[in-house]
């Protein structure tokens, strides 16, 4: 699957969770070749309305970012919750995420 479908398919798991607005802004981003922007935008909202992503759906923000050649500053402002169920920021859990991604750990948060 390319970058932009990735995208779009990302987007739209934030679908009720962001609004609407911003799900179809985003999505005409990666459509129209501004994908780079439509995932800094995401993420930034992420931030602003504390959506709390899922590790799958945090590891394809991680992995866009990668792919689009963004740094981690992209991403890491996105808030997330530690397996202990306390909320936090993603720069905080960094490590730990790389540990569950390498183990046969897939319960989503």
């Amino acid at each position: 699957m390319n970058i932009e479908n990735r995208l779009t398919e990302l987007i739209r798991d934030f679908g009720g969770r962001l609004p609407d607005e911003y799900i179809r802004e985003y999505i005409s981003l990666a459509e129209h070749n501004e994908c780079a922007v439509a995932l800094e935008n995401l993420c930034t909202q992420l931030y602003e309305y504390d959506v709390v992503p899922t590790l799958r759906e945090l590891t394809a923000i991680q992995e866009l970012s990668d792919a689009l050649r963004l740094g981690k500053e992209t991403w890491e402002v996105a808030p997330t919750i530690d397996s202990a169920g306390i909320f936090q920021s993603i720069s905080a859990t960094s490590s730990s995420m790389a540990a569950a991604r390498s183990s046969s750990w897939t319960a989503s948060l």
